[in-house]
């Protein structure tokens, strides 16, 4: 009988990340995301790629109105 661990991350709204390394989002693959939020703030960053720049980027946001936004920007929105 293998043993689960299941653990999950807290933070409190100062300066709080976690750092994937710089490959998690990068190349031109489809890829997906699966995740549970729970914020109380609005224009929240919850996962953003980035290479120093803005090409490159990916971002996913909960915007005003507490909904996801998703964007990315390779030469252009």
């Amino acid at each position: 009988v293998s043993e689960q661990v299941n653990y999950s991350l807290s933070f409190d709204g100062n300066d709080d990340y976690v750092d994937l390394g710089t490959n998690l989002l990068s190349g031109f693959g489809d890829f997906s995301i699966s995740l549970w939020v729970n914020t109380t703030g609005t224009d929240q960053v919850i996962i953003q790629q980035r290479n120093g720049g803005f090409n490159g980027e990916h971002q996913l946001q909960i915007n005003g109105y507490g909904n996801p936004n998703f964007w990315t920007y390779s030469d252009g929105w």
